[in-house]
């Protein structure tokens, strides 16, 4: 089963523009924090067109199994070449995308 995780990001200087970005930050903070294979095992999912740029807001799925992995990646995150001293904190989890809208995206 998917877990979908709602975060928000707050960089030093400033937070991804584009959903691209935001997925680039989450593949190099992720693959830091667990590893290609940890990763590849977790059943993570950037979904793009669930970022919001002007908020630094967004969405990732999960599996059920790889929640817990993915939670401790993000909140291991410290810095970023291109963002600086950043910080992700995670908002919500839930395991519909539509209550993990209405819950933590509002």
């Amino acid at each position: 089963m998917a877990r979908y995780i709602v975060f928000k990001i707050i960089g030093e200087k400033g937070i991804p523009a584009s959903g691209d970005a935001a997925r680039s930050l989450f593949d190099r903070t992720v693959n830091n924090g667990i590893g290609l294979l940890g990763s590849a095992t977790s059943g993570y999912h950037f979904m793009k067109d669930e970022y919001g740029p002007k908020t630094g807001i967004g969405m990732v799925k999960a599996a059920s199994s790889g929640l817990t992995s993915v939670r401790a990646a993000l909140a291991l995150a410290s810095s970023d070449q291109e963002f600086g001293k950043l910080r992700i904190d995670v908002l919500g989890v839930s395991g519909t995308m539509k209550k993990a809208r209405e819950k933590f995206m509002k």
